[in-house]
């Protein structure tokens, strides 16, 4: 009986190591799906629902001649399934990771007028709120010049 209570109130304790290992391969691989889809489509995607359904992504905001939805569609999917946040319950049910990303700049022109970069993307965040359940990184910088590093016990990536 000692043990049974024993290893229902440290339980988790034990689970923890174990749930930061998942957040950390999980935003590992929805990083390298942004990052993939931000090559492949030209902009980092506007939710986490784009790297799995390419019909919701949006033309909005798409240079001339260039449609976001078709090169999506051609490249993606880009993840199977979004993962669920190992530390974000509401009640008995997983929440997704934490994203956003900043909108992309204007386009730089050159001395003749010529568009040299059509889509200037600044960076994103994508990550887990983390053992203690807050989200310390609501506020984090991510332009290029922002931290680095995640707040708190959050565990992700910032994209630049």
């Amino acid at each position: 009986v000692i043990v049974v209570a024993a290893t229902l109130i440290y339980a988790p304790t034990f689970m923890t190591p174990a749930r930061e290992n998942q957040a950390r391969a999980d935003a590992a691989a929805l990083a390298k799906a942004i990052s993939q889809f931000e090559m492949d489509v030209g902009r980092y995607p506007t939710s986490l629902n784009e790297l799995t359904d390419c019909s919701s992504v949006s033309n909005s905001g798409a240079p001339s001649g260039w449609s976001y939805s078709d090169r999506c569609k051609q490249y993606g999917p880009f993840i199977k399934e979004i993962p669920k946040d190992p530390f974000n319950v509401s009640g008995n049910k997983h929440q997704s990771y934490k994203y956003r990303a900043e909108p992309a700049n204007k386009a730089l022109v050159d001395k003749d007028g010529i568009n040299v970069v059509t889509n200037m993307n600044k960076g994103f965040i994508v990550y887990s709120i983390g053992p203690n359940g807050r989200d310390e990184n609501s506020g984090t910088a991510i332009k290029g010049n922002g931290t680095k590093t995640m707040s708190g016990d959050d565990i992700g990536f910032i994209g630049y």
